[in-house]
């Protein structure tokens, strides 16, 4: 299964790459067990979202590979590199063939209000999961806790719901079981079936 490592960078380096390759390596080595075969290896993908620009291109989103260096034959898919330059948004000719759905991302992540926020949770239902969940952790103890009450109580009440339908199935079934019993005692004693209907309570 491919891992992937998402990191937001917001103090500039002009080492950006190496430590991307660090942390990528520390990935691609961490799940190694001894015996594992290399096959076993897994695809590792770093995804770097920065708040300065690095990539000397007029792309606000590089993806990077290993290739080789007259053919570009991509020699494995195992290294994966992506940067994402938030400044760039700021730039037409870097986001031109940009996908929306990144734009989206890139604008809701550089938004400097909650109303910025809100509006574009509300174009994707992925971002607007990620905006519940920043609104979440940026309640206060109280807040939270009241939210977490709620949620509990919820839970608690389809939970009884829940219990209470399986219960209902459960009876029924029971009563279903004993019902057929009663028949073929009856049936079996000699009963007429307008008899037995009668003593059942049930039509034929």
């Amino acid at each position: 299964r491919t891992q992937i490592d998402i990191e937001i960078q917001i103090m500039p380096t002009k080492y950006m790459t190496n430590r991307t390759l660090f942390y990528w390596s520390k990935m691609y080595l961490g799940k190694i067990k001894q015996g594992m075969k290399y096959n076993e290896l897994k695809k590792c993908i770093t995804i770097n979202i920065l708040d300065f620009e690095h990539v000397p291109l007029e792309k606000i989103h590089t993806v990077s590979h290993i290739t080789e260096d007259e053919t570009n034959y991509r020699m494995s898919d195992m290294l994966e590199i992506h940067y994402l330059e938030l400044p760039k948004l700021e730039k037409e000719e870097c986001i031109i063939n940009t996908d929306k759905e990144i734009l989206d991302w890139l604008y809701f992540i550089n938004s400097n209000s909650e109303e910025g926020m809100k509006m574009f949770a509300e174009k994707n239902k992925d971002i607007n999961e990620a905006y519940d969940a920043i609104k979440v952790a940026s309640m206060s103890k109280e807040a939270k806790m009241a939210y977490e009450a709620r949620i509990a109580e919820i839970m608690d009440s389809k939970t009884r719901e829940y219990e209470a339908r399986e219960a209902g199935k459960a009876e029924g079934r029971e009563e279903g079981i004993e019902l057929t019993k009663k028949v073929f005692k009856l049936n079996v004693a000699g009963y007429s079936l307008e008899k037995i209907a009668d003593e059942c309570n049930i039509s034929v």
